[in-house]
């Protein structure tokens, strides 16, 4: 049995050969193979936590990391100061951390993790924090050819699966010729986009095709940068109001992909670990569930979208408050068709009466 609980174990991705296979089956492609899978190998290690840092440049990767932004207090001058202090701390100059991963000098590149246990302490950095036990795939030769960083982790691949799950193919909403939405058109697109969306991410899971995983990068690079600015927007405009249980937030003009429950689940995740969770000086504000509300215009209505940090409780705290609220309110308006029982998607004419119940029930 090989163990994974090590960092210098490895799996091979494909079946390995059996002793002696090579004289009882001529066929040459299977040499081939045989190179292949030791360049694919699988390997569980410590890694840092750090938004997809090996295919993003060292700064925007740091910038987008939630445990980074909320321990620095990023929102603020004084943590983009400190940001600059730890790279020089580090030794580290601007043509190194605003360069993708893959063109750092090979001897950084593999330096990087020894440099934050050693200066990560000094800025608040934990090593139980600032890295995490992960799967590890080396892709091998084919991704380099294709200017692609080999190595993804199993963190990679969720970031790239989140965005490609996002995905959305409305570049203006659907109209009748009298000016009206075209309902049936936008709910065929919507399954279209969900089909769609599902087989991409199924084939970048087996993480062979280099064009999909470049695709994904993007992806999964502009989605993150959508959910750090509106949560920035969220903070500035002091946007987060609280009730006795949670906190709750509502946006009515979010990015297109915001109709996307799981993007507004990432966005809810990141208010609430990089102004509570990672936050050093959040003195006597204690973490409460999140609710973040966020206009849906092609559909007319409020996506709610609902997240209880494990500190708080191991059960979500809103699959239960929904359904009170809407028992007790039965000519509300809503669907409540997701897999996620604390997502629901409410009529935009009746948000206002959804909210205040769900705020005075609370």
């Amino acid at each position: 049995m090989i163990a994974l609980d090590t960092s210098n174990e490895t799996l091979l991705s494909t079946a390995s050969l059996s002793p002696g296979c090579e004289d009882e089956d001529p066929d040459p492609r299977r040499g081939s193979n045989a190179a292949e899978a030791k360049e694919r190998r699988l390997r569980f290690e410590s890694d840092l936590r750090l938004t997809l840092y090996k295919h993003w440049t060292l700064e925007e990767s740091m910038m987008h990391s939630a445990y980074v932004y909320g321990t620095l207090e990023l929102h603020r001058d004084t943590g983009l100061r400190t940001l600059k202090s730890f790279f020089a701390k580090c030794g580290l100059v601007p043509s190194d951390y605003t360069q993708v991963f893959r063109h750092m000098s090979p001897p950084l590149r593999n330096s990087l993790r020894q440099i934050f246990t050693e200066h990560g302490k000094e800025f608040g950095f934990t090593e139980t924090r600032v890295f995490l036990d992960q799967f590890v795939q080396d892709l091998g030769i084919v991704q380099q050819e294709n200017f692609l960083q080999p190595q993804f982790s199993s963190s990679d691949v969720v970031h790239l699966l989140q965005a490609m799950l996002c995905s959305s193919s409305f570049a203006t909403v659907p109209q009748l010729p009298d000016g009206r939405k075209d309902l049936e058109a936008i709910e065929r697109l919507e399954k279209e986009d969900m089909w769609n969306n599902f087989y991409r991410a199924f084939d970048l899971v087996l993480c062979d095709d280099p064009s999909l995983l470049r695709e994904g990068i993007l992806e999964s690079v502009e989605l993150s940068k959508a959910v750090q600015s509106l949560a920035r927007q969220i903070r500035d405009t002091k946007a987060m109001k609280a009730t006795r249980k949670f906190r709750w937030c509502r946006i009515d003009q979010p990015g297109l992909v915001f109709r996307r429950p799981l993007a507004v689940r990432k966005l809810a995740m990141w208010l609430s670990q990089t102004n509570f969770t990672f936050r050093p000086s959040r003195g006597a504000e204690l973490e409460r569930p999140l609710l973040v509300v966020v206009r849906d215009y092609v559909n007319d209505a409020y996506l709610c979208v609902g997240a209880t940090p494990p500190s708080v409780s191991d059960q979500d705290e809103f699959a239960h408050l929904f359904r009170d609220v809407l028992k007790q309110n039965g000519s509300l308006r809503y669907r409540y068709d997701f897999f996620d029982r604390s997502c629901i998607l409410v009529a935009a004419d009746d948000i206002d009466r959804f909210l205040k119940a769900l705020t005075q029930k609370s």
